[in-house]
This record gives structure tokens, sequence and C-alpha cells, in this order.
């Protein structure tokens, strides 16, 4: 068994291999590659990054990708290229069978979606969620799902409300159906109330 003891590698150029069989040992700090360079696990075996099982990323040889903190797994990309948020494996039901994000809690889950500017005037966006078809090679938003400001947001006062897009036959550009406004109002085909 051979060992490498350095107290740093940098930069590793464009076509530098290093290889470190599994039986070798790196300790230290940090390996800094350069543009063009790659780290890799040669075919059957799992390239893990991080100090410990407490914190580290992983790259199992099925082509899984997963990132775990404090001793626990807390996103996986699969080999079907599924971003699975609080799962191991794709929930395959026939409602999101085709889903490219999986989120599941044990207290259900909950996606959070926020505008962090501080100043933030009536119609801004606090959130969208956007239905997207690419038929014909350009994408449109073909059904929104927006929450705006509907005024000024002060420290005390933040009225919002929540507005529904959809897309008629023989359009491309989604207009808005539904509005829910901060005063609880359910406003249909209009704006205001």
């Amino acid at each position: 068994m051979s060992i490498l003891s350095v107290d740093k590698i940098q930069p590793i150029g464009s076509g530098t291999t290093v290889t470190l069989n599994a039986t070798e040992l790196k300790t230290g700090t940090e390996i800094t590659v350069g543009t063009g360079a790659s780290i890799f696990s040669p075919a059957g075996n799992t390239l893990t990054l991080g100090t410990n099982n407490v914190e580290r990323l992983r790259i199992t040889n099925d082509g899984t990708f997963t990132v775990q903190t404090g001793g626990s797994e807390r996103a996986r990309i699969d080999s079907s290229g599924r971003l699975l948020i609080g799962l191991t494996a794709s929930q395959t039901t026939d409602s999101n069978a085709h889903s490219k994000l999986q989120v599941a809690t044990s207290a259900g889950p909950n996606i959070g979606l926020g505008n962090n500017s501080t100043d933030i005037n009536n119609n801004g966006r606090l959130g969208i969620i956007n239905f997207n078809s690419n038929h014909g090679g350009t994408y449109h938003e073909v059904g929104v799902i927006a929450s705006r400001a509907d005024a000024d947001h002060a420290s005390n006062s933040k009225p919002s409300r929540l507005e529904f897009y959809t897309t008629s036959s023989g359009n491309t550009q989604a207009t808005e159906r539904l509005r829910i406004d901060s005063g609880g109002r359910l406003l249909i085909g209009t704006t205001s109330s």
C-alpha cells in the first residue's frame, strides 16, 4: 500500500489525473482542481466527498447523487434525473410518476417561495409557479399561480393576493382568470371588485 502525504495540491491542470485507490488514505483539508480537470471514481465504486458520515456528497455507481447533512440524507438526484427531497426512492404513483421534483416530510411537504427584498410595493412579486409548454420549440407560460403584494408592504402590514392564470384555445399567453384578494374576496374574470 502506498500513501500520498501532502499539505496541499494546487492546481491540478487540464488532462492531469490523480488516482487514489480505495485502500489509500488522503488526509488534509483541500484539493483544488483546475479548469478542465476532474475527480472521478472508477466504475463500480462510490465517490464520497466529506469528512465523515455527518456532512457529505456522494455519487454512487448507479449515477445517483446524494447530499447528506446532520447524519441524514437530505436530497437525492436519481439516475432518471428526479430531484428527491426527504425521499430515498421515487414515489411512482399515477399522479407523479413523471414528476422531476418529489418532496416528502413526516409533517407534509412545505415548499417556500419568497421575495427577500426589503422594499415590496403594490403588485410586487412574492412567489410564482409557472407551468410551461415547449410545443413547437418555444417555451410559453400556459398556466400560472402567483402571489403578489395587494398594497405596499410595511413592517406591520403585508397584504397579499393569489392569482390564477390559464391559456385559452388559440392563444399562447396565460390570462388571469381568478383572484383571491387580501380582503378574502374571490374575483372571477376580473381583477377588481
